[in-house]
């Protein structure tokens, strides 16, 4: 019987519709209405509760940095495989750490040695060199991105700047979106990216994929969301296509977002790394201000990999945040920003030089390649075009002595041709009989 209440219909969620009518095959047709639209709420910032408008990705090793550790283990392997000591004598926290700080992702010495040893647990000794160097490659990777997800909360400006002012929070990586975006409506805690047009609901990355896997959603179409530009004049970020271009870069003029000017452009602007980025002092790889109070560092613990300044000689702002715990230990070294710049920028002409040298060997070669095959392929002609005109005077020698014999044939006319047979015809009759021919003769002639 319907219920006196709900306008005559029972009211479910969806858990408890299912369980209610899956005992029964009769209830199992039973179909249902949603009757309210679940929409998640608008992301908030977790300091002041404003609207939102950045997220935090922590520490991001780009794409440049993770190019950068593959070739390290290729090294590592070669070196492994020439000198046929174990892999691990090379791979060791105190050069990943190095190789890290190249990349742009500075680790402390206690962090890099935890995931250094966290990774060796899982590789097999027994397996080959390249095998345990891929394996703890793949967890290292794994070790990385979980760093970045260990600081994921959402800001608004304001509150962004004021928890990201100092210290290792400085480096951290952020995503931008417009305030009051739609947000996830199965995880509420990312940016809605697509909007299913036979679902309606809105959707990241990783939970469209999820929820359009298998069956029939795998044919929904996914719109990816946009945000709405103001006026003609504006354009979408060059990098991301999603947001507005507010930033535009010096360098290469290109219209970007706000978090692609300065987390992604980097990787892809051609004219980022050289002396004229340098010019311009944009060049983010080296750190030019203190961790602590923003002036220029003179300093680096080499512990925490931060810079630091010192004030009449003295340091400090390392003596300020080194004051407790461990950090009583961590040591102090020089550091200049501009003469690692400028190292950089020697490094990165001999490195063009030497690309140069290498192009224009190459061009060499392949021109010289080049003239051999030509050489080659004017002989071949040559010989082709030999075999071509002896073929052909044989065929006109042969064609003369055709029109000699069609000569020939032309002079005699046809009663003369017949004579002449008739004439050879009687000479052979009179050389095998010649009586009879005689008698035939003298008849033939009355």
């Amino acid at each position: 019987q319907p219920p006196n209440w709900g306008d005559g219909y029972y009211h479910f969620c969806f858990s408890c519709f299912i369980s209610y009518h899956d005992p029964s095959p009769i209830l199992r047709d039973h179909d249902f209405a949603v009757t309210k639209e679940i929409t998640a709420p608008s992301l908030a910032c977790c300091v002041c509760a404003a609207p939102a408008t950045r997220k935090c990705r922590g520490l991001v090793l780009q794409a440049r940095g993770r190019e950068m550790l593959h070739q390290f283990f290729l090294k590592q392997i070669e070196h492994t495989v020439d000198t046929d000591r174990s892999v691990w004598k090379f791979i060791t926290p105190s050069t990943l750490r190095n190789v890290f700080r190249q990349a742009g992702m500075p680790l402390s010495l206690e962090r890099v040695e935890d995931m250094h040893t966290s990774c060796k647990d899982v590789v097999d000794v027994n397996d080959e060199v390249s095998r345990q160097v891929a394996s703890y490659h793949a967890v290292l990777l794994k070790k990385i991105e979980e760093i970045g997800i260990e600081c994921s909360d959402f800001y608004c400006v304001t509150c962004w700047s004021t928890m990201h002012a100092k210290g290792a929070r400085a480096r951290h990586c952020w995503s931008g979106f417009a305030a009051g975006a739609p947000a996830c409506a199965l995880c509420e805690n990312a940016i809605a990216s697509f909007k299913c047009e036979k679902c309606g609901d809105f959707l990241c990355g990783d939970c469209s994929k999820a929820a359009h896997a298998k069956g029939k959603n795998r044919e929904h179409e996914q719109i990816i969301l946009r945000e709405n530009l103001d006026d003609e004049t504006a354009t979408y970020c060059r990098e991301c296509d999603v947001r507005r271009g507010t930033e535009k870069c010096r360098l290469c003029s290109a219209q970007l977002c706000d978090s692609c000017y300065l987390f992604k452009h980097t990787e892809t602007c051609d004219k980022r790394n050289g002396a004229k980025a340098i010019a311009f002092g944009v060049d983010i790889d080296y750190p030019t201000k203190c961790a602590i109070c923003g002036r220029k560092p003179d300093s680096r613990c080499e512990e925490c990999d931060e810079v630091y300044c010192t004030w009449m000689g003295k340091p400090r702002c390392f003596a300020k945040h080194h004051a407790k715990g461990n950090r009583r230990t961590h040591r102090l070294v020089p550091y200049n920003a501009m003469a690692d710049m400028e190292r950089r920028r020697r490094e990165e002409e001999e490195t063009g030089r030497k690309e140069a040298e290498a192009f224009e060997a190459e061009r060499a070669r392949t021109a010289a390649a080049f003239e051999r095959a030509c050489e080659e392929a004017r002989r071949a002609k040559e010989e082709q075009d030999e075999l071509i005109d002896a073929k052909a005077e044989e065929l006109l020698a042969q064609h003369i002595l055709n029109e000699r014999a069609a000569r020939r044939l032309q002079r005699f006319s046809p009663q003369d041709w017949l004579y002449s047979i008739m004439r050879k015809t009687w000479r052979f009759a009179e050389e095998q009989q010649p009586k009879k021919m005689t008698v035939f003769s003298s008849s033939s002639s009355g």
